[in-house]
């Protein structure tokens, strides 16, 4: 075993890379020869050493970093280096390879795996057939990226996956029919910058906004910036509603982290983040509601957008009428919790099979992964 890399974090490479081809990348060293016996499927080793390539290690031929470029885009390619710089050195010799399957695995891999590795590791299956039914390449390409680095723990370069054509719940394909009588539902209304990023993108085709917002701060600067829309010319209604959003009436606790901006919820996978570094948590508590018993049944939803701290699954089967009756567009964030990578995605095309998806980036770093969703008409 190499040291730092756990067995279990094996077992789950192995099963995620069945049927289909490993590269190692890295000098020809004993961390190589460890790593052999390790993973399955290895067709090839790749060194930066020159003098070696040509020569063959373990019965498998070794090749320049040139080899790279004529891998298939599934091939795994495994990074092994026994510290930080040489992951450094590689990264820049092949970062210029069109492949979102680079790994890597080396003393310090357990500092990578983090605490979604399993769960996004034992779901592959469910990873994979939702990828499957992505819109588009791009979505594809983003989608296993973000869930490939999510399950390394990899903080940096998603510079490179973030959307720069399409504003954060703006998906272009997903709005060619905007009529006259747009009705939107905002769960996570936090300031009310999604409110007004609605408005100037449609303006008085918004009939009415329904911003969710339980934290009283963030209220007012929502009802502040609704005055100032009307003020600029906005016709349409906004209702704030002062709740959280979840499957049923209810009441729920919220950790204060301390942030006026935001709150998560206490089982949020994001919180266990803060919990490590920040101490003590305070709770406050809040009254929830479902989208199907707060909006009037004789209103047609265009529009929900949902980014509530990893209560979006909750959220959702408490929309389930409202989905099915007027299947509205739908961008819902991901990233909170490891199942939202694929659950949202299985509950929303369980609501109907007619909604195509598509996933964008929208941050630096790993927060901001939107699903899209929408019915053609």
């Amino acid at each position: 075993m190499i040291e730092g890399i756990s067995k279990q974090t094996i077992e789950n490479f192995n099963r995620m890379s069945e049927n289909r081809k490993i590269v190692l990348v890295g000098l020809v060293n004993e961390n190589v020869k460890k790593a052999l016996s390790l993973f399955d499927n290895i067709e090839c080793i790749i060194d930066g050493d020159t003098e070696r390539c040509g020569l063959r290690y373990e019965g498998l031929p070794i090749y320049s970093y040139e080899h790279l470029y004529a891998l298939s885009p599934d091939t795994h390619i495994i990074l092994v280096t026994a510290h930080i710089g040489g992951v450094y050195s590689v990264t820049n010799a092949v970062k210029e390879v069109d492949t979102f399957n680079i790994f890597y695995l080396n003393v310090i891999a357990d500092k990578f795996f983090g605490f979604f590795s399993n769960e996004l590791y034992n779901n592959y299956d469910k990873i994979r057939k939702m990828e499957a039914a992505l819109y588009d390449d791009r979505s594809k390409k983003i989608y296993r990226e973000v869930v490939r680095r999510r399950i390394i723990g990899a903080t940096g370069e998603y510079n490179k996956l973030k959307t720069r054509i399409d504003p954060q719940y703006l998906y272009q394909d997903m709005y060619k029919n905007v009529t006259g009588n747009e009705i939107i539902v905002d769960c996570g209304g936090y300031i009310g910058d999604s409110v007004e990023k609605f408005v100037l993108a449609f303006g008085n085709k918004v009939k009415k906004i329904y911003s969710f917002e339980c934290f009283e701060d963030n209220i007012l600067k929502i009802k502040e910036m609704g005055q100032t829309l009307k003020k600029e010319g906005w016709s349409g209604e906004l209702v704030v509603a002062p709740y959280a959003v979840s499957d049923k009436t209810d009441k729920i606790i919220f950790n204060d982290i301390g942030n006026p901006d935001s709150g998560y919820l206490p089982d949020s996978r994001l919180t266990v983040q803060y919990n490590e570094k920040l101490a003590p948590i305070k709770t406050i508590e809040v009254e929830t509601r479902t989208i199907d018993g707060f909006i009037p049944e004789d209103e047609k939803v265009t529009l929900i957008k949902m980014d509530i701290e990893g209560a979006e699954y909750d959220a959702l089967k408490g929309a389930e009428k409202t989905i099915k009756k007027d299947k509205p567009r739908l961008a819902i964030s991901i990233y909170h919790n490891p199942s939202d990578y694929w659950r949202i995605y299985e509950l929303i095309h369980e609501f109907s099979s007619e909604y195509k998806f598509a996933v964008r980036h929208h941050q630096n770093n790993h927060l901001d992964t939107v699903l899209y969703a929408w019915v053609e008409d």
